[in-house]
């Protein structure tokens, strides 16, 4: 069950997006929408410190607890995670998780960390 006290104080929420990889780069970006909060776009440009084949996924979830911790005045860290064959999940120094299903396997397993930050689209 969501609750929701204010428009930016969501508790237990998640939105559902995608995730793309920029050909040979450790570059992505992933995009999740919300219709509990006035259909705003949340964007997170990210980095990868590690080597990885590049990937997407088309069902990819972003679970947080406050809208609040969707802003990067000072960007994020991903402070730990896996890139798994068919799974991957991100998560940040301020509590939200990024995962998904890849939607096409890749032939490794890493444990990933690097930055990003929240670009918020009314």
């Amino acid at each position: 069950m969501t609750t929701m006290s204010t428009a930016t104080n969501i508790n237990n929420l998640t939105y559902k997006g995608w995730l793309k990889f920029a050909s040979d780069t450790n570059k992505f970006v992933a995009v999740f929408t919300s219709t509990e909060d006035k259909c705003k776009a949340y964007i997170f440009n990210g980095k990868i410190n590690e080597t990885i084949p590049a990937f997407q996924s088309s069902s990819t979830e972003l679970d947080f607890n406050n809208t609040d911790q969707l802003k990067s005045e000072k960007g994020r860290q991903i402070d730990s995670g896996v890139v798994g064959k068919t799974h991957f999940h991100f998560e940040l120094d301020n509590g939200p998780k990024i995962s998904g299903n890849l939607d096409t396997a890749v032939n490794v397993i890493v444990k990933v960390t690097g930055s990003g930050f929240w670009t918020i689209i009314d």
